[in-house]
């Protein structure tokens, strides 16, 4: 099966949605840490500051392959990104 430029950009674009769910439940988890009594507070804040940690180098690499894969790239790359300096985010 061969895989088109457009195909990858929809997969690469069915990232966005579940990496912002991932970082909305890990936000709600430090917020509900909040509430636990200590040592358990600290050592589930362990775990969602370094989960956000690998959701940040995920999103380093969505973002390169959300420009890699974008269709209008190389009008993009002359013309500069839309919405800001990161531009990626699927329409």
């Amino acid at each position: 099966m061969t895989t088109t430029s457009d195909d990858a950009y929809r997969h690469v674009c069915r990232i966005e949605r579940p990496l912002t769910h991932i970082r909305n439940f890990l936000d709600a988890l430090a917020l509900i840490t909040e509430t636990i009594e200590e040592p358990a507070a600290s050592a589930v804040n362990v775990i969602v500051r370094a989960a956000l940690d690998h959701v940040a180098e995920v999103d380093a690499e969505y973002a390169t392959l959300f420009r890699l894969t974008h269709p209008d790239r190389e009008r993009f790359e002359r013309e500069g990104w839309p919405g800001g300096a990161e531009g990626n985010e699927c329409a």
